[in-house]
This record gives C-alpha cells, structure tokens and sequence, in this order.
C-alpha cells in the first residue's frame, strides 16, 4: 500500500468514524491537514488511474511532442472534464492531448 493509499484509507476511516457519530466531525481537534495534503498533492497527480507518464508514453504513441507541463493540463483536463459515464480509456488521453496541443497551437 502506497502513501496515497494510506492516506485515503485513514481519511475514509475517520470520515466514517465521525458520520457514525463516534467522532465528533470537529475530530476532537485531530490535525488531520496533512493527510489532506498528502491526498491533495497525490490527486493532482493522477486522473483516473492515469498519471503524467502514461500521457506522455500516448503522446510518443501517437508522434506527438509535448511537455510534462503540458502532460499535467492534460490530467488537469481529464479529471475536470472527463465523463465516466462513457468511459475513460487511452483515447480519451489522447483526446485530450489534442486538446492541450490545439491551446498551445492557439497561444
């Protein structure tokens, strides 16, 4: 189990905790901020299962030249704009690499 992992599970377990009322939802003043920081950091990260790496190995898949910068708007905009409900798949990345190629295009 990673620190994502983890920290997701702790949370979970004291969100629980507190909707049970078991703990209050002040926490009894637990600190729990770095958890939240750590999950923060972590989920900017990553958009559904998919991280800067996978988007950069598409973008060399489909000859395309982009930036890590660029492979970060490309999860920015998979996980703000994305549609679980027709699915998320490799094309979907690559969808979205035409998206960030066409703003850089534009700028």
């Amino acid at each position: 189990m990673d620190t994502l992992q983890i920290a997701q599970s702790i949370k979970q377990h004291l969100i629980d905790l507190a909707v049970n009322d078991q703990l209050p939802l002040d926490m009894n003043g637990l600190d729990i901020a770095p958890i939240e920081d750590i999950l923060k950091r972590e989920d900017s990260k990553t958009a559904f299962g998919f991280d800067v790496n996978d988007v950069l190995q598409q973008a060399e898949d489909d000859e395309i030249e982009i930036t890590e910068q660029e492979a970060q708007a490309v999860i920015s905009y998979m996980r703000y704009k994305g549609d679980v409900s027709i699915g998320i798949s490799w094309e979907t990345v690559s969808y979205f690499i035409g998206r960030v190629v066409e703003d850089r295009i534009k700028e």
